[in-house]
């Protein structure tokens, strides 16, 4: 696609929302938010219908999700509704609404416990609700693709973090749970004594895989996306307080249940496509702590327990 386009962003407040439809509006296009704070529920199918209705975007960007994998196991039903529910009706209103592409955000969880590296064309095995939650929404993207002609391209990003971070969710996010904690004098935990290992991909550098991702080139492929450096999370919790300058208290715990190991993507099609910015952790890092300590922390969210 080239030009002026229109475009939806579903999921636009959040980190990577914020950060893309800066993107794309610098590119020249018009941008279009999808969320509570723009007035439309997407667990409501008939406001979701009506704004696309409204719009008529050439492109969605469906980014809208719950992505607190821990908490799956013990919310099932408000993870579920909270990512599957929003991705059908996003769906099906893009498809009445006669979006050309439908871009989608799903998450290397979809792999589980496959061997590393994780190839996008290999097992998907997930470990866990959130992880089953994706690996379905992918599948119905290419059933109603194939039915409805609707193209599409599909993203496994993985471990996100920098400016723009959610601050008030203990649950997810693990750069911002240690930097809170850091701030406020608290002490955090690790689990597995932080032995799992994780690439930790910033923002502007997955955003901008994204934004590119309207050529062609893109349509009807799924790709991993994001940095192929990976550390320790007791190696970056040590980095995070060697930047903020605060020797934080920590607590070693046993691993959770169903808590994977290693978490690493291969990259040889994100490479085939565009030249990623791999922003070293450390200066990632530093520009995260410098804008978390410019914010006025809101008060920690509560969910839901079911189980």
């Amino acid at each position: 696609m080239g030009g002026y386009i229109k475009i939806a962003i579903t999921g636009i407040t959040g980190l990577v929302g914020t950060n893309l439809s800066k993107k794309l509006n610098s590119m020249g296009h018009d941008v279009y938010g999808l969320s509570r704070t723009t007035g439309c529920d997407l667990t409501k199918e008939d406001q979701v219908d009506n704004l696309l209705n409204e719009i008529r975007p050439d492109v969605i960007f469906a980014l809208a999700a719950e992505s607190a994998e821990s908490i799956g196991q013990n919310s099932p039903v408000m993870m579920t509704q909270n990512n599957i529910g929003i991705f059908v009706n996003t769906l099906k209103a893009s498809i009445n609404s006669k979006v050309k592409r439908f871009i989608y955000t799903s998450s290397v969880a979809v792999y589980g416990e496959a061997s590393v590296p994780y190839k996008e064309d290999g097992p998907t095995i997930p470990k866990d609700i959130y992880g089953v939650n994706k690996l379905a929404c992918e599948q119905i993207l290419k059933i109603m693709s194939k039915v409805h002609g609707i193209k599409y391209s599909i993203f496994r990003p993985h471990n996100i973090y920098g400016p723009g971070q959610r601050m008030k969710d203990p649950t997810k996010n693990v750069v911002a749970l240690f930097m809170r904690n850091l701030l406020e004098h608290k002490p955090y935990k690790l689990f597995g004594g932080g032995e799992m290992r994780r690439a930790f991909s910033y923002v502007d550098d997955v955003v901008d895989v994204l934004a590119d991702s309207l050529r062609p080139e893109y349509e009807n492929k799924t790709l991993n996306v994001g940095s192929e450096v990976d550390v320790s999370v007791k190696e970056l919790s040590d980095m995070i307080q060697k930047i903020s300058g605060i020797k934080g208290e920590i607590e070693m715990l046993n691993a959770r249940p169903q808590e994977i190991h290693m978490f690493l993507a291969d990259h040889t099609n994100q490479r085939e496509l565009i030249k990623y910015n791999e922003t070293p952790l450390k200066e990632g890092l530093e520009d995260t702590w410098e804008w978390v300590k410019s914010q006025t922390l809101p008060p920690i969210m509560t969910k839901r327990v079911e189980i």
